[in-house]
């Protein structure tokens, strides 16, 4: 609930009429302050640990994800660089399909896509064991997915598909 509060909280910031250097000031300090507080938490009262969403882990990546809606409020709203957003776009347009992929194809896509169609193509840049979990294939195969699901997205947003609830 923490964290979609900070969400619903930075959205009424970008929609309110401040001005830019405004909002700029105040999502850098509200990164700093939720990274500060989740630090403090984590020293004084409850670790930050991930898996169970401490309340330390809830301030911490908020203000991480607060100074990442920054550099692109920066980028794409503050300079002329909205261009580069595309791939971003096309991941937030079907973000459900994203995350569903993820969690229902991730290893059918790892291995038999990824594994099979791509392995050639990754042992002669990378090695002959590319996709060893024992060597580089902990970030390969992930990377290999991502850029697979983001493909499909690709697909889907030029044929205007978008999966909503």
């Amino acid at each position: 609930m923490a964290t979609i509060l900070l969400g619903v909280l930075c959205g009424q910031l970008l929609l309110s009429s401040r001005s830019f250097g405004r909002v700029l000031l105040t999502l850098i300090a509200a990164g700093a302050v939720c990274i500060g507080l989740g630090l403090l938490a984590h020293v004084t009262v409850c670790p930050i640990v991930k898996r169970i969403w401490t309340p330390g882990w809830a301030l911490f990546s908020g203000g991480c994800v607060i100074w990442m809606l920054t550099l692109f409020y920066v980028l794409f709203d503050g300079l002329p660089l909205k261009k580069l957003a595309y791939p971003l776009q096309v991941v937030g347009m079907n973000s459900l399909t994203i995350y569903l992929m993820g969690e229902l194809l991730f290893g059918w896509t790892r291995d038999n896509v990824a594994g099979i169609h791509l392995a050639g193509f990754l042992e002669s840049v990378v090695g002959v064991d590319a996709l060893a979990d024992d060597m580089y294939g902990r970030i390969i195969g992930p990377i290999c997915v991502a850029v697979i699901f983001w493909l499909l997205s690709v697909w889907m947003h030029q044929r205007r598909i978008f999966v909503r609830v």
